[in-house]
């Protein structure tokens, strides 16, 4: 696996000419007056910029694409008239956001390139400076009034291939409705009926009278910064990055996840999401005592009671948080982390929703922000789906990150298997967790289920979450860093072998049998327990030191290791009468079983 670093653009290749801006409205005589905004909507005020990247058509080049592309906004907005308006405040209450349905438009602009697809197609980096020239940023469209709703660019490349460029507000829909307007242009541009009408009325969440609210909503807290971690998203220069998860090593991480037996499923989001959120919070070094919050959006659309309609126009996505502190997160194996995800996951019920918001109707607030990992999970979208009569666009996505602390999911075109995750660290958190002086632009790492790595920047390693302090970020409280001892040294082969522990589950009529090769490792370093839920927990740490001299050199050699395995035990275990044993390297861990009733048979005499 690789940690593709964006040092260099390809912005100085791509010189682009933009034409004048014109204003497109609605093909037809659309309805006039104030529209509702829900709550879900209000809470969603910024821009976001995506491009799709269409190479050129065998049966046409890309002369017509700009003029077909703007005749069919046209028409569309003719279902979607309420992005022709613009956002106003309330008369009675200036803190709410409606939208005055004018009927003025939206932008779009033609632009020219000299370049090719080929040469920015990629759109695994994260290349900000030469996709924001793919994008007309109008003077202050970032800030909401007075503006309008959509700026579209279409940019035409000398190898007859073009990029459509897409500023739209997220207060008009999410990435669902978003989707679903952008496949609607398409259809019209290719002259078909609309396949998902849009349902324009968003009063169905709209907040209760009075509202209610029955839940304690942790995402508006504000957590303390104790670790200090906030000034450095605010401060430094960011250095950004991209990780490929294929297939195989997805389902390899859900598979060893579940191995101790606490989950009973999991899903690829919910796996890859506590992955990162472990992997941030080490990169970061946060404190033990650190609290850090998971934030993360659910679609609402079938878990409201009445559900939405299909082609729902509007934000119908609710954010949802789990919250531990650093030490939980990263010295419980990654099956606790991702519980923590599930859990927030089946909270978002129907009341949940409601009472959220609600909660928005009193307090007016958003969501903090503060010592937050935020996951923007664009994998479920398909706008690859987008044709305009040149088929669909060959690579889409976003034109940057929305916020410093966001990290998001990308699906990769045609292999939606393949997840691009991207993220960004303040330049000192970089450089303090790369072992190699410098960093290069393609910053090669070992295999993700290979061995133990010396690149101390790779945060996927099995070490982020298998949850040992070993190679290669050692914990605050370790007697040595990575750097300690060399790798191939025998206390170092020690050290891996602890971590590296197998527990094998034995079940007999009698019993539960869980046994461990521990060679060298003595009976008061080994913890067994047993947790609340019928969660048998087998631990173990040891430290070692090694010193070597004569009279011209002096060495000391020290490490620690970890191990921790977490059972899941069936309902027909005795938890009350556990035993534990060690013998010659080996520990044995009984769990007697609950003797099964056998069925009594009565004989009954028969008279007569």
């Amino acid at each position: 696996m690789s940690f593709r670093v964006m040092e260099s653009s390809n912005a100085n290749v791509l010189n682009v000419k933009k034409g004048e801006q014109t204003m497109v409205v609605p093909a037809e005589e659309t309805e006039k007056g104030l529209y509702f905004l829900s709550n879900l909507d209000q809470t969603n005020p910024w821009t976001v910029q995506t491009i799709y990247l269409f190479e050129a058509s065998e049966e046409k080049g890309n002369e017509l694409a700009a003029a077909t592309i703007k005749d069919a906004l046209s028409k569309v907005l003719v279902y979607y008239y309420p992005l022709a308006g613009r956002l106003t405040k309330g008369e009675h209450d200036d803190t709410r956001l409606y939208v005055d349905c004018t009927g003025e438009g939206v932008v779009f602009v033609e632009a020219e390139t000299d370049a090719t697809i080929e040469e920015i197609k990629d759109i695994t980096k994260l290349d900000e400076e030469t996709r924001a020239k793919l994008v007309f940023d109008i003077q202050g469209s970032t800030n909401v009034n007075g503006n309008p709703f959509i700026v579209a660019q279409v940019t035409k490349f000398k190898c007859g291939g073009f990029v459509l460029g897409l500023c739209m507000n997220h207060i008009m829909f999410d990435g669902v409705g978003a989707m679903e307007f952008v496949n609607s242009w398409g259809e019209v541009a290719r002259g078909f009926p609309l396949s998902t009408p849009p349902i324009l009325d968003r009063t169905a969440l709209k907040a209760r009278n009075p509202p209610k609210i029955e839940f304690h909503h942790i995402e508006y807290g504000v957590i303390e910064d104790i670790s200090n971690t906030n000034a450095l998203f605010e401060e430094e220069e960011m250095v950004y990055g991209s990780f490929l998860f294929d297939a195989e090593r997805l389902e390899k991480l859900k598979r060893i996840a579940m191995e101790d037996g606490v989950l009973d499923k999991c899903t690829t989001f919910e796996a890859l999401s506590a992955l990162v959120w472990r992997a941030k919070a080490r990169a970061l070094k946060l404190v033990p005592e650190q609290e850090t919050k998971l934030l993360f959006v659910v679609d609402g659309r079938a878990r409201i009671d009445p559900p939405l309609p299909k082609g729902y126009f509007g934000n119908a996505v609710t954010v949802t948080t789990c919250q531990c502190n650093s030490q939980e997160l990263l010295d419980k194996p990654i099956s606790y982390a991702i519980g923590l995800v599930q859990k927030s996951i089946q909270s978002v019920t129907n009341s949940y929703l409601r009472s959220g918001i609600d909660h928005y109707e009193v307090n007016r607030s958003m969501a903090s922000i503060a010592s937050t990992v935020m996951i923007g999970p664009w994998i479920r979208l398909s706008f690859s789906s987008a044709d305009f009569g040149w088929g669909e666009p060959i690579a889409s996505g976003p034109v940057s990150l929305l916020l410093k602390e966001a990290i998001l999911f990308l699906s990769l075109g045609d292999d939606s298997k393949t997840i691009n995750v991207v993220l960004g660290f303040p330049k000192t958190v970089f450089k303090s967790n790369l072992k190699t002086p410098k960093i290069s632009t393609m910053s090669m790492i070992p295999s993700f289920f290979g061995n133990r790595r010396e690149n101390v920047f790779d945060p996927f390693s099995l070490d982020i979450w298998d949850p040992f302090q070993g190679f290669p970020f050692s914990g605050s409280n370790s007697s040595s860093s990575a750097l300690s001892f060399p790798a191939g040294s025998e206390i170092s082969k020690e050290t891996s072998q602890l971590a590296s522990t197998r527990i094998d589950w034995k079940e007999t009529p009698e019993a539960h049998i869980f046994r461990a090769d521990l060679p060298g490792i003595k009976k008061e370093e080994v913890k067994v327990e047993v947790e609340e839920g019928r969660v048998l927990q087998i631990s173990g740490e040891r430290s070692r030191e090694k010193e070597e001299k004569n009279d011209k050199w002096h060495r000391v050699e020290r490490s620690s290791g970890k191990f921790l395995r977490r059972f899941r035990l069936p309902e027909n275990a005795k938890v009350d009468e556990v035993k534990a044993s060690m013998e010659n390297g080996v520990l044995t861990v009984s769990v007697p079983k609950v003797e099964e009733k056998k069925p009594e048979t009565k004989s009954i005499q028969i008279s007569g």
